[in-house]
Formats: C-alpha cells, structure tokens, sequence
C-alpha cells in the first residue's frame, strides 16, 4: 500500500479515537477499571502528538506538550485509546499498537520542533512528513521541495492526486540542498524525469 495512504488509515484512526475519548471521558470513566482508565489518559497527550505531526497543526503539539511536557519525538510509540463506545452499557472497547517511524521522520520532527523553539517557523499549520511539491517543472526536470531526506542519484516515485484522478510517475535527484527551518520544507531537490511527462501534467505539478 502507498505510504500516503497507510498514513490516512493511521490519522483517521487517531481522530477517531481523540473524538471519542474528548466527547465522552468524563462519563464513561466513572464505570472503567482504574487501569484502563490510566492507559487511556496517559496515552491521549502522546496520540495527540503524533496526530499533529501527521495533521501539521500547532496547536495540537502544543496542546499535547502542555499535558506532558516529557514529550519527545521517538522511533517507536504504544498507544491505547478507545476504539468504540456502546452507550447503552456505558461501556467501551480498547485497543493497543505500536506506531513506528521511519529514523529520518523522527530527524524531521526534531527540526521542525527546534524551529519552533528559535521561533524561525511563524505559521500555526506545517506541510506533514510525507507532504511534497513542485516549485516548478517542465516536461524533463524540475524542483521539488519535500521532508523526506534523499540522496544524490537516488530514484523515487511521485503521486499526484487531482480529483479523482491519480497520477505516477519517476523521477531522479540530481542536486539538493537544505532549507532553512522558516521553511515549510526541510529539502529541496532539483530532479529530472526519466520518462518526459506530458506537458498537462507538468503544469498540473505547479497548481
């Protein structure tokens, strides 16, 4: 499956489960054991965290940092949340995973992070990790700015979504280099498509 979409199943799935615990936790607490109750509430500051950095909204991180100050961008996080409530029962359904993240989204956090903390990076919203764009392109080459760090020579495949219409295709780095952290990127690359696109899609690449 794209990454982009395993990210979208995983950010639903933390919305749904911040949603539940926000609408209902004062409620249905009074009848959950202790220890489900303390797995819950010491979970939601962290499952808040991540989903702002999936999301790109500051407020959220700063919500989540507020409630726990510890806090830190980690490789790999356990979270318990709620999963389904039935009001009836007044009773709900948990459930635990393991989020892992690739070493180079935990460096991106960080980065992002310090920029807020030098106070370089002034917007309340951030492109996510996975998030990318062109600048500029035409049919054989063009400039892409992303999170995601790659290496000189190194292939990579582009999704572009408009509508309901998917476009893929290759590209090679051929120069980069690291933006400042008042960006809303951390690299930009300059690229060449091995296979030259139609010149609707590379206009397509710059709306």
């Amino acid at each position: 499956m794209n990454p982009l979409e395993v990210r979208a199943d995983v950010r639903t799935l933390f919305y749904n489960a911040i949603d539940l615990y926000c609408d209902h936790r004062d409620t249905l607490f009074k009848h959950q054991d202790e220890e489900a109750v303390t797995l819950l509430r010491d979970s939601f500051p962290r499952t808040l965290y991540e989903l702002s950095f999936l999301d790109g909204q500051r407020a959220w991180l700063e919500h989540a940092t507020t409630m726990d100050p510890n806090l830190r961008p980690e490789e790999e996080s356990e979270l318990t949340f709620i999963l389904n409530i039935d009001r009836e029962k007044d009773s709900l359904s948990m459930g635990t995973i393991q989020y892992p993240k690739l070493e180079d989204e935990v460096s991106w956090q960080q980065w992002r992070l310090d920029s807020f903390d030098w106070e370089e990076y002034k917007q309340r919203s951030f492109p996510p990790y996975l998030k990318s764009g062109f600048i500029n392109a035409t049919t054989t080459k063009g400039t892409l700015r992303s999170n995601v760090s790659m290496e000189i020579e190194e292939e990579a495949q582009y999704r572009l979504q408009r509508g309901k219409t998917v476009y893929t295709f290759p590209f090679q780095v051929e120069e980069l280099r690291t933006l400042s952290p008042s960006s809303g990127y951390r690299w930009e690359y300059a690229v060449r498509f091995p296979k030259p696109l139609p010149g609707s899609l590379a206009q397509r690449l710059q709306r």
